[in-house]
């Protein structure tokens, strides 16, 4: 049975032995500081915010058939955009009036004759705008279903939040109130390129925008679709035009059935705290920070303002000495 007693060892390991003692130094001097006030270790609480939206989970390979769904749904306009005039003949500005000026008229002057080179760039110039303007093909009915552009798809996310809002009119005589303006075909499908997208901070309230709009329970909810890197490149060259982040199509467009059935497997974002009989919010996550303090706060206190008041006589002083220095004439 003596031979079963567990052994107590109390001598110090190599690696502590062999532990500089540059390193001890270091957190000695990491824990004052620069006036070497001591300081302590404490931990903050950090809430992580419940009203989050995250962008949907969508596999990359998924992403990759999509784009190129979308980019073979998009040829009409990438036809029209190679086939069309680009430039038409533009109207001739009027030139601006002369100012009047105080210079006397001389109507007796003798007039200039034009010259021969003069004479024949006004004949050019007459047979061209004489010439008619060559109208290209009409732009395909899809070009009028698409929003593109950060601001433009904002704009009609927030028009589509209102609208499915229920409105409450009360009148004082009891009459009916005007209809509502009838608004544009809401939108269904968004495309956003998120890994082509610096600072993501530009995109980040299209998720929120998609959920509020979502937990109205609309007639046909809106599908937020990622796209994998690279893909604002080829959707602008297909669009013809500089840049597209995000391309939004309505509901109202039937050059998209098959995509609609790839895109199945989407989930719906939604706002769990606007339905009040939801369960699904997201829990309390609390984070540790570990950070330092001063030891003695009221005494760090007194430094900051003493040092305040220090570096205040120095500005002083050292503007009376540039004063000091500067010749008088």
């Amino acid at each position: 049975m003596a031979s079963n007693i567990a052994k107590k060892h109390t001598n110090t390991s190599n690696r502590a032995q062999t532990q500089p003692k540059q390193n001890q130094n270091q957190k000695e001097k990491a824990s004052k500081d620069v006036k070497g006030a001591e300081k302590k270790v404490v931990y903050k609480s950090v809430m992580d915010n419940p009203f989050r939206i995250s962008w949907p989970s969508v596999p990359v390979n998924a992403q990759n058939v999509v784009l190129a769904k979308l980019v073979s749904a998009l040829e009409p306009i990438t036809e029209y955009q190679t086939t069309s005039p680009k430039s038409e003949k533009r109207k001739a500005r009027p030139r601006p009036k002369a100012k009047a000026t105080a210079d006397p008229i001389h109507v007796d002057d003798p007039p200039v004759e034009s010259t021969p080179v003069e004479e024949s760039n006004k004949a050019s110039t007459s047979q061209h705008e004489d010439l008619p303007v060559t109208q290209g093909p009409p732009p395909p009915e899809l070009k009028s279903h698409i929003v593109v552009g950060i601001n433009a798809v904002t704009k009609r996310l927030e028009s589509q939040i209102q609208h499915a809002r229920k409105r409450v009119v009360v009148s004082a005589d009891n009459s009916d109130p005007p209809p509502p303006p009838s608004p544009p075909a809401d939108l269904k499908w968004i495309f956003v390129c998120v890994a082509d997208v610096d600072p993501p901070i530009l995109i980040s309230h299209i998720p929120h925008l998609v959920a509020s709009f979502n937990t109205a329970k609309p007639r046909e909810p809106i599908k937020l679709v990622p796209l994998p890197k690279g893909a604002e490149e080829t959707i602008s060259a297909s669009l013809g035009i500089r840049r597209a982040t995000i391309l939004a199509f309505d509901d109202t467009v039937h050059e998209l059935a098959e995509l609609d059935a790839l895109l199945i497997s989407v989930p719906l974002l939604a706002a769990a705290w606007l339905t009040p009989a939801s369960s699904t919010i997201v829990p309390t996550h609390i984070k540790q920070v570990c950070t330092t303090a001063p030891k003695d706060v009221r005494r760090a206190k007194e430094d900051r303002a003493e040092g305040r008041t220090a570096a205040k006589k120095r500005k002083l002083s050292g503007g009376e000495e540039r004063r000091a220095k500067v010749p008088k004439t």
